[in-house]
């Protein structure tokens, strides 16, 4: 009988433990829902073939075509992306952070801020959008309006600067480890490195303004109070987590993406050279 009462207390304790991570995937699924990561997929997706037409343009001369095009398109396929977002949240915060963040998210305001980001995010891909959020924000800054400042407060809080540029860095790395592979001479990982980080001083300030003017501008309609409430949030333990997540996510992402898009680039120039 003792057998038998350890076993079940064995069995107890193993559908328990289940049921927890059955509850915190459900949770950080629904954390997912409500950041809009389907969307924000969505929105990179879009982001992604519009970065293509460029390359195209710019280092094929335009003759990439249908087929370079198509690369682009299963490259940046909003299925995986969503999933290696949702997978980054489920694991980089632990139960109470999902929940915390849920009851920061999963509010009006939440939604909200939310919504705001996506719809700016979509807007400022147009050139004259970009424009206009730069002049708003340069006036302002000469203006001395005080919202200057706590945007800059909500860049330091997530470290989105330094996260930014890193990451631009990364990325630009797998592209031209990505594009040399497909050469006929690749080059070596010094000179790739050499490239890269002659790019650091204009990435670090392109990225800087950006953030400046898509963030004044995003969160324009939201009152001193909500968006210091948001900074608060940022602050937290939950929302450290959830950021750093975040970027983990975007980091693995855009590893495998600009890779694979280095290489593609250097396969249409091979076969154009032929």
């Amino acid at each position: 009988m003792l057998g038998f009462r350890h076993a079940l207390g064995v069995a107890a304790v193993l559908l328990s433990v289940q049921a927890a991570a059955l509850r915190a995937e459900s949770a950080a699924e629904r954390l997912g829902e409500v950041l809009l990561l389907s969307d924000v997929a969505e929105q990179l997706r879009d982001e992604g073939i519009a970065y293509g037409e460029r390359l195209d343009e710019e280092m094929l001369d335009g003759r990439g075509g249908a087929h370079f095009a198509g690369e682009v398109s299963r490259i940046y396929n909003s299925a995986a992306l969503l999933m290696v977002m949702q997978k980054a949240i489920a694991e980089g915060l632990d139960a109470a952070q999902v929940n915390d963040s849920l009851a920061f998210f999963d509010t009006e305001l939440g939604g909200r801020i939310l919504t705001l980001e996506l719809s700016a995010r979509r807007a400022i891909s147009d050139p004259a959008v970009e424009d206009m959020a730069a002049d708003t924000y340069d006036s302002a800054f000469a203006d001395g309006n005080p919202r200057v400042d706590d945007i800059v407060a909500f860049i330091e809080a997530n470290d989105l600067s330094e996260r930014n540029v890193a990451e631009a860095l990364s990325s630009n790395y797998q592209f031209f480890l990505g594009l040399s592979s497909a050469a006929g001479a690749p080059a070596s990982e010094a000179e790739i490195i050499d490239r890269v980080w002659s790019q650091e001083e204009d990435i670090r300030e392109s990225t800087t303004e950006w953030l400046q003017n898509f963030l004044f501008m995003a969160y324009g309609p939201l009152s001193d109070d909500e968006l210091h409430a948001y900074i608060a949030f940022s602050q937290s333990s939950a929302g450290r987590a959830l950021n750093a997540a975040l970027f983990d996510g975007f980091e693995e992402m855009y590893r495998a993406v600009y890779y694979a898009l280095g290489l593609s680039v250097g396969r249409a120039l091979s076969t154009s050279d032929l």
